[in-house]
């Protein structure tokens, strides 16, 4: 992360129950400046891991591919039922036609 003239480097925390991003260190590896927890993240200090940038990319890579992937099947199944109504008020239409001859 960019910060004034330098740069800034953030290892992730996240649940290690759910994956979600509960805070970031800064500073190296080896030795953190700070620990940032956001409001409300965590309960239980003993369920976070460190993520790295690279790996809260992945993660996010992930979540938005499965994301995706759920709104298309979401879009399927919506247009599946819009067909099926649509082919139902036809036939229901056929039918009343029948019954009027």
């Amino acid at each position: 992360v960019r910060r004034g003239k330098g740069a800034e480097k953030q290892f992730r925390l996240v649940c290690k129950e759910c994956d979600l991003p509960v805070g970031y260190r800064d500073g190296d590896s080896d030795n953190f400046n700070h620990t940032y927890i956001l409001t409300g993240a965590i309960e239980n200090s003993t369920n976070v891991k460190t993520m790295t940038d690279a790996e809260l990319v992945s993660y996010t890579r992930r979540v938005l591919r499965e994301a995706e992937a759920n709104a298309k099947e979401l879009a399927r199944d919506a247009y599946v039922a819009k067909v099926r109504r649509k082919v139902e008020t036809e036939e229901q239409t056929k039918v009343k036609a029948e019954k009027l001859e």
